[in-house]
């Protein structure tokens, strides 16, 4: 919700309410509570309904004031006016709330429906795309305004956006100087006519351009005081809980039931028929006192091409001929998108065809091929051809036309022309003569054989295990096979229970009448000795039984080297079992020396540090013992002790001196 200091905002609101609310509720009998609605995209949320702000300077106008003004004026009857608009569609650049001409002209169209008995019409005087996602998604509405609006004393300007959450808000024309940019309407894109449920009727429009024209809610003040400062709309509690078009009186001290039929009412868009002859007259008044540039009256010919401005598609700009390519309403000389294909003529290629524009994506597809901008749907090329699918009369290079394949995004389908049961493609392109793959070389394409098939491949192979991994037509209920190359010490199957022999003759099968379903998985899974050496491992004699104990046709799998384990000293014993795997004979020293005899390890006494010579480094290191500041691993207290009497003192320290000083 919005807070504007100084200003008198009005809005239906969406339910995303900052810190305000709370200081809102305060001043406020009640606000809104939230309803589901159905988006045009098919995604449900929750709006809320209106949110009325009152801060600061914009006076109240009273109905006294616009009584006395419609007396000294005379103004028996309504004006005639027409109000030019300029309407500002801001979309983010994902095309979301992209609105197009279609609506927004049916927008126009509610908008004179509404207020044609009060001598007020509208027509479209220009449209506009604008591509900015953070003035979309943010409403950054004093940024958008200050660029885009037209001429805010003469023109209504329009925008729609996210709305910051609102369905949509407008200012009071005492709200600022009849100038000021800030003044129009915003509405949230999907409150058009054809967008979201309840609101998708165009009445949020008709509500906020009644707020611009100085119209209060008709709740406004509840059961007392001078409600909306309008004598003919009875008075009525509040905006909310009116969820159907039933009658109602929530004011039953006053008379006449609640104007839920009222346009600045809360209800639901199929409700709401009507203004009433007292908000007519309000209009009138604010408009002279408030507006008194806006719009032009009935029959005037602001641009002089002798067409006048209620007939005029471009009433600011000379357009004698009333050319309309895309028939949105716009004349061309004013249409900044004379094919309505999304992309202002500054940047299209050809103004006057919807399906040509430009390449911005530069994948070779014309960005409005589809016959609006749209750069994720701009004219596919599945074949990656150079052609688009739109042009291209074989979209999927599978040597078929389009016009005789089965599937033109699939080169690998197409058409069954020999009668085989086999697609003509399923070699990725048109060949009758190779259409299928025949697994047992029995002549006939798979997608035709009646035999069911067992295909078996090994796979997860490593120094001492394998998996035996199967494909068949239907569920196996046992199977036996012959293995070479390897001794068998384990085997597991899931489902069957598996035997292997000494001979390596392996048989499956249940006696509780289990069975290893049809589809892909693990038949069985085996496990042997590790070896230094390269093997080959292969099956044979396989047998693979159905639930009628018939044989299937079987695809044995291909032979497999089993590789060697690592054997780094070369002993022929596997390093994971090999007591010294670094060590051919197995035999290391008290050095840890393969084949030594203890004697590279031995250092002179006295060198602690083990760098090969005795020096005052090391004397320095066993004085740091001695005071106790540090440690010495056994290895290094036994070459401290240069006397070998089993301690480390003063009397090493001194034998030390005497070698260094006599070498």
């Amino acid at each position: 919700m919005k807070k504007l200091l100084g200003l008198l905002l009005v809005g239906i609101l969406f339910p995303q309410l900052n810190t305000d609310y709370e200081n809102i509720r305060q001043r406020r009998a009640e606000l809104p509570k939230n309803i589901l609605v159905d988006a045009s995209d098919g995604s449900q949320y929750y709006m809320g309904r209106c949110g009325f702000i009152e801060v600061g300077d914009s006076p109240t106008i009273l109905q006294d004031e616009v009584d006395a003004w419609v007396s000294a004026q005379h103004r028996d009857d309504t004006r005639d006016l027409s109000i030019p608009i300029a309407f500002h569609v801001i979309h983010a650049s994902n095309n979301n709330g992209y609105v197009s001409s279609t609506a927004v002209n049916a927008q126009v169209d509610v908008l004179n429906d509404a207020f044609a008995p009060y001598g007020i019409s509208f027509t479209l005087s220009s449209l506009d795309y604008t591509d900015n996602s953070s003035w979309f998604n943010n409403d950054n509405e004093n940024q958008y305004k200050a660029q885009l609006a037209i001429s805010p004393s003469t023109t209504l300007n329009i925008y729609t956006t996210s709305a910051s959450g609102y369905l949509g808000y407008a200012y009071f024309p005492n709200s600022y100087s009849e100038s000021s940019y800030m003044h129009g309407v915003v509405l949230n894109y999907d409150s058009l006519p054809g967008g979201a449920w309840p609101y998708n009727e165009g009445d949020t429009g008709v509500h906020e351009v009644g707020h611009y024209l100085g119209l209060y809610h008709t709740f406004e003040g509840a059961c007392y005081g001078n409600g909306d400062n309008v004598d003919d709309t009875p008075a009525q509690d509040d905006g909310d809980n009116i969820y159907s078009c039933y009658t109602m009186d929530t004011c039953t001290n006053n008379t006449g039931n609640d104007p839920i039929h009222n346009y600045m009412n809360y209800t639901d868009d199929a409700c709401l028929t009507e203004f009433t002859n007292g908000q007519g007259s309000r209009m009138d008044y604010m408009i002279s006192t408030y507006k008194p540039n806006l719009g032009t009256e009935v029959n005037s010919d602001s641009d002089g091409d002798g067409i006048a401005d209620e007939a005029d598609n471009c009433p600011n700009t000379a357009n004698s001929s009333q050319s309309d390519y895309d028939g949105d309403g716009l004349g061309d000389v004013c249409d900044s998108d004379i094919d309505n294909d999304g992309i202002s003529n500054n940047n299209d290629y050809n103004d006057y065809n919807s399906y040509e524009c430009s390449d911005d994506d530069g994948d070779s597809c014309n960005d409005c091929s589809s016959g609006s901008y749209n750069t994720f749907n701009d004219g596919w090329d599945y074949d990656v051809d150079g052609t688009c699918d739109a042009g291209d009369i074989d979209d999927d290079n599978d040597g078929v036309i389009d016009a005789q394949d089965s599937d033109d995004n699939n080169e690998f389908v197409c058409m069954d022309s020999d009668g085989d049961s086999c697609d003509d493609c399923s070699s990725g392109t048109f060949n009758p003569g190779n259409d299928g793959s025949d697994e047992d070389n029995d002549g006939i394409c798979d997608d035709g054989d009646n035999v069911e098939i067992v295909s078996l491949a090994f796979n997860n192979i490593m120094t001492n295990s394998v998996d035996l991994e199967y494909s068949s037509d239907e569920s196996i209920y046992g199977f036996q096979f012959s293995i070479s190359g390897v001794d068998i010490e384990n085997a597991y199957c899931e489902f069957l229970d598996i035997s292997c022999g000494s001979t390596n003759q392996c048989v499956a099968f249940s006696f509780s009448g289990d069975y290893i379903p049809a589809g892909l998985g693990i038949l069985v899974s085996f496990e042997f000795d590790e070896t230094s050496e390269n093997r080959i491992m292969s099956l044979s004699n396989i047998i693979v039984s159905n639930a009628n104990a018939s044989a299937m046709d079987v695809i044995a799998p291909e032979q497999i080297y089993i590789p060697a384990c690592d054997d780094d000293d070369g002993d022929n014993i596997c390093n994971a079992i090999d007591p010294e795997p670094n060590c051919a004979t197995n035999d290391t020293d008290e050095c840890d020396v393969c084949g030594g005899d203890g004697t590279s390890c031995m250092y002179q006494p006295g060198d602690v540090n083990m760098d090969n010579a005795v020096n005052v480094i090391d004397i320095v290191l066993i004085v740091d013992f001695i005071l106790g500041n540090s440690e010495f691993t056994t290895e290094a207290f036994n070459i401290a002790d240069a006397s070998q009497d089993g301690y480390v003192n003063v009397i090493d320290i001194v034998m030390l001196v005497e070698i260094i000083l006599n070498s």
